[in-house]
């Protein structure tokens, strides 16, 4: 065995590839073959290969050009190019991709054994000075710990160690390799101790990897330092503080031990947010350590993003991978979750595979139908008949005007059909959706039917009416999300600044109620005094400019200056899932004191898709905190109404929502007992006994860890009727 070296090998020659995968295993290495370059990418993403042996002439993706792709994963791979000739053109594209060896056809086995040695030696020794600086990292790393915590260097800089132990945890959020974080929080530790005047000869024993760190003032590794020490010394962050590294800040602050409901929450914002900014490696790490067990709704949904961007990389079999992954993670977590999550797979895999796709669509109709949700069910209905090339249905067409959910505003693929059927209901739809996005109508102006073209042109507004204006969405419960429409805008948007995000949340929260500068200035800034007032200014303009409609010549202002101070600006259109949420609790109280169970059914479960998770979770201002704990109990409430109206129907779909909402409740709260004995109830119900008695179980340990208590009498009788029925 070389030294357990792995080597791919990329030729679509089969009898080529044979031959040169039967030569390598011959020598000892570890041999992964394929004669599909987006194979070839898919398989560098599941092994570490040292060596990469390509041909450059290939149908579809060339050799080349997947090297290309794989190097953006692992940039140190060694590679061996084979080609019939070398054209000018591919000789810079290899010079460019630092290409190791060059195999001329025809070629003997002697010469491959060749080029191969050569590379090898490279491999061995990248390897050799890796294991040298990792132990001249743990040397340095261990003195400095040592040097910073004796007593004299700890009174002078006692943030040292803090700020170098946070700069590694926030480097972990990132999926950096060990070497990379050691390197971080050792470039830390010299960053703070040579204020106290470090030896210059430390300079010239330093990895190059700490080198390059503390050398490179703009880089990402430079923003973490500077946050890690802003942090350990209780200081602001710095306003440059990036998007991706906020989101890693938030993912620290819900913990490092298991993947709670909160952290897994906070890793997928820092996904989306990597993503964003086109650190799509990185984003690819966060999403994948999201998709592994326990399953998680959070889970599901980095599956189908990890789905989608394999789509934009033009990895189909990837595609078909991920959606899988997320339709067997959502059917685990119970039918409203198959529901969503078939529906989005079906249509990543639309063009894939329609066969498929018109399957998981037709299952996420019926699980809705079933569940009694006419919008979402409408609208799987309206996909299936798009992917079939069908008319459009009328009757699912009135559902998404009557329920126009979040998921119809995602439903772009849907204009195109709208526009180009004679159903008024359609194009009463369509315009509705291109005032969620105004540029829509700019896009589709080149669609190849002439009928969507002209319509396209109708609904532009060159006028720039109020009816132009995108409906402003405010997401704050789970993620936090602002919208254009159906457009998200970036953190970038609001210089990656969180208060001005937080103001513009609170400002909804207030229902446009005007709130004066002084107040907002003390709930924000409550220890800077008269720069407290400067700082509202400052974010006020930020969110004018954030939040300006792309497509609009005239300036608007959602966030609009009142002579006692800012609010909301009642006259534009914008949306709160708070405000909404609140309204639904109203209608399910209503609904209960006049006896009317399937309203009330109705409005609870609109409130359990609105309630992504706890109303501005990473957020500890006050007014923040004391309106989650408001939210949190409401929504535990109704989350309990419901799951008991869903267990009292007693069929099986109900019995698995109801497990779902009780699952749901303890997220919220691990302790909660009544959620227990409800979802003992619902397998007693089931005749899953087996699965009472492990929900027994699993509530005396979460009780006894929390609390110090035992389980209540009504578990505990609960467990023993179980026990009754094995």
């Amino acid at each position: 065995m070389q030294d357990n070296i792995q080597v791919l090998v990329l030729e679509d020659d089969l009898g080529l590839l044979n031959t040169l995968v039967e030569a390598l295993t011959d020598c000892g290495f570890t041999v992964h073959s394929t004669s599909d370059s987006s194979k070839a990418v898919e398989l560098s993403l599941e092994y570490d290969f040292d060596i990469i042996v390509t041909d450059i002439r290939m149908s579809g993706m060339d050799g080349l050009q997947a090297l290309a792709k794989v190097q953006e994963w692992s940039p140190d791979v060694c590679s061996l190019v084979i080609t019939g000739f070398a054209s000018e053109s591919d000789t810079l594209r290899a010079l460019r991709l630092g290409v190791g060896e060059y195999l001329l056809k025809p070629f003997t086995v002697d010469d491959l054994q060749s080029a191969i040695d050569r590379l090898v030696v490279k491999v061995q020794n990248k390897r050799r000075s890796a294991a040298q600086e990792s132990s001249l990292l743990g040397f340095l790393r261990w003195s400095l710990q040592g040097y910073a915590g004796s007593p004299a260097i700890e009174q002078k800089s006692p943030w040292a160690l803090p700020a170098a132990e946070k700069a590694r945890e926030l480097a972990g959020f990132f999926s950096w390799d060990e070497p990379d974080m050691q390197a971080l929080e050792l470039a830390s530790l010299c960053t703070n101790l040579a204020k106290l005047g470090l030896p210059r000869e430390l300079d010239q024993i330093l990895p190059q990897r700490v080198l390059s760190i503390l050398q490179s003032p703009h880089g990402l590794e430079s923003q973490l330092l500077e946050a890690s020490e802003a942090l350990a010394q209780g200081q602001s962050l710095p306003p440059q503080t990036p998007a991706a590294v906020l989101q890693a800040i938030e993912g620290a602050q819900a913990g490092t031990v298991g993947q709670t409901g909160r952290k897994r929450r906070s890793t997928l914002a820092l996904a989306l947010a990597l993503e964003q900014s086109d650190q799509l490696a990185a984003a690819v790490q966060a999403y994948q350590s999201l998709a592994t067990p326990p399953p998680s709704p959070e889970g599901a949904k980095a599956c189908l993003a990890l789905a989608h961007l394999a789509g934009r990389l033009g990895r189909s079999d990837q595609v078909l991978t991920h959606c899988h992954q997320a339709v067997a993670i959502s059917r685990s977590l119970g039918p409203v979750s198959l529901a969503e999550g078939a529906y989005q797979a079906g249509l990543l895999l639309a063009r894939l595979d329609p066969p498929a796709a018109a399957a998981l669509l037709s299952e996420s109709e019926g699980i809705y139908q079933r569940l009694d949700l006419p919008g979402p069910a409408g609208l799987a209905h309206l996909a299936g008949d798009w992917l079939a090339g069908n008319s459009l249905h009328s009757p699912s067409l009135q559902a998404q005007l009557s329920h126009p959910g979040d998921s119809l505003l995602s439903a772009t693929w849907l204009v195109p059909s709208l526009f180009e059927s004679e159903d008024p209901l359609a194009h009463a739809l369509a315009q509705w959706l291109v005032q969620q996005r105004p540029n829509l109508a700019e896009l589709l102006a080149g669609h190849a039917s002439e009928r969507v073209r002209q319509a396209a042109q109708q609904f532009q507004a060159p006028d720039q009416s109020d009816s132009s204006v995108p409906t402003l969405r405010i997401y704050s419960m789970g993620l936090q999300e602002i919208f254009h429409g159906q457009t998200r805008l970036p953190e970038t948007s609001f210089r990656r600044n969180q208060k001005a995000r937080q103001l513009l949340t609170y400002l909804a929260w207030e229902r446009g109620k005007v709130v004066s500068d002084d107040i907002l200035a003390e709930i924000f800034w409550p220890q800077e005094g008269s720069r407290g007032r400067k700082n509202v200014y400052s974010v006020r303009s930020i969110l004018r400019k954030a939040l300006q409609p792309p497509t609009l010549t005239r300036e608007i202002a959602y966030v609009c200056r009142q002579p006692q101070g800012l609010a909301m600006d009642r006259e534009l259109p914008w949306w709160h899932d708070v405000e909404e949420l609140r309204s639904c609790l109203r209608s399910w109280e209503s609904a209960e004191r006049q006896g009317d169970r399937s309203a009330a059914l109705t409005a609870l479960q609109r409130a359990a898709e609105l309630y992504r998770g706890p109303f501005l979770e990473n957020c500890y201002l006050d007014w923040a905190v004391e309106a989650r704990q408001q939210l949190d109990a409401q929504m535990t409430r109704a989350l309990y109404r419901l799951a008991e109206i869903l267990l009292e129907k007693k069929t099986e779909l109900s019995l698995a929502e109801a497990l779902e909402i009780g699952q749901r409740i303890l997220e919220l709260d691990v302790c909660c007992q009544e959620a227990y004995a409800l979802m003992m109830r619902v397998h007693i119900e089931s005749h899953n006994p087996v699965e009472a008695i492990k929900l027994y179980d699993r509530a005396h340990k979460a009780l006894a860890r929390e609390l110090q208590v035992e389980p209540s009498l009504d578990l505990f009788r609960l467990q023993t009727e179980a026990r009754l029925l094995l």
